[in-house]
């Protein structure tokens, strides 16, 4: 039975550390365990965006395929992984593509946190997907709130809310904040959709999503898997095995 619940009470948030900083300041997140398995080997989650500091901040930006940030390059043309390279261009023609997937070096989470880390596949975003029909797991919509009740907002006032996702047989929960995506000095979205990247290529895919890749779309506590242009700066929540 799907277990989406809004909650008007949350007495157990608080605004703490998403996890340890390395010698270069990047936010190092704490892997949970969520009880996900695919192709037999258990994928666990970061418990913040990348480049956040605790769970409920949005995090960085990133184009698909871009290891620099929206505001670190604005442009967006370090490398051009989001539109014109070798290894992922397409033409109507998958033949012409060498990878489904990002490779390490232009996988932004790999790249700032090192080790396994780094965006989920397409059908790693589909197993945590399913758990919204799971009765192990508990979809919750939640708002973001401090340790004296007041509600967290962002740098334009305006308020974070989000959905939790608790795997019931360990206790183990992440939080993913309605962070929306950059539209130039804008967030669009934002406190209403969730978008994540994947670092998966739209490889099959019509003219009109030539430059698209997968990204999970979570509104209203549901989720469901779009093409969206690469070149869209959206949060990146990371996996490791």
């Amino acid at each position: 039975m799907k277990r989406v619940v809004a909650s008007l009470f949350f007495g157990i948030i608080l605004f703490a550390a998403c996890g340890k900083e390395d010698a270069d300041k990047v936010i190092v997140p704490k892997a949970v365990d969520l009880g996900i398995k695919v192709d037999g080997v258990v994928v666990k989650w970061a418990s913040c965006n990348l480049g956040a500091k605790t769970e409920y901040e949005p995090g960085e930006y990133y184009m698909w395929g871009e290891t620099e940030t929206i505001d670190e390059n604005p442009e967006g043309t370090n490398r051009f992984r989001w539109y014109f390279d070798e290894n992922y261009y397409l033409d109507g023609d998958i033949l012409k593509m060498r990878y489904h997937h990002l490779l390490p070096e232009d996988d932004a989470a790999h790249v700032r946190l090192g080790g396994t880390w780094r965006l989920p596949k397409e059908e790693e975003w589909r197993a945590l997907m399913a758990t919204s029909t799971s009765d192990h797991y508990c979809w919750q919509i939640e708002q973001a709130k401090d340790k004296k009740g007041n509600p967290i907002t962002n740098s334009e006032g305006l308020e974070v809310w989000g959905v939790r996702i608790t795997y019931l047989d360990n206790g183990n929960s992440i939080f993913l904040p309605n962070a929306g995506y950059k539209d130039h000095d804008c967030f669009a979205y934002f406190g209403k959709v969730g978008f994540y990247w994947s670092s998966t290529l739209n490889y099959n895919q019509s003219s009109v999503f030539l430059y698209a890749a997968k990204a999970i779309h979570i509104q209203d506590g549901k989720a469901s898997f779009e093409p969206y242009p690469r070149g869209t700066p959206m949060p990146i929540r990371a996996v490791c095995e």
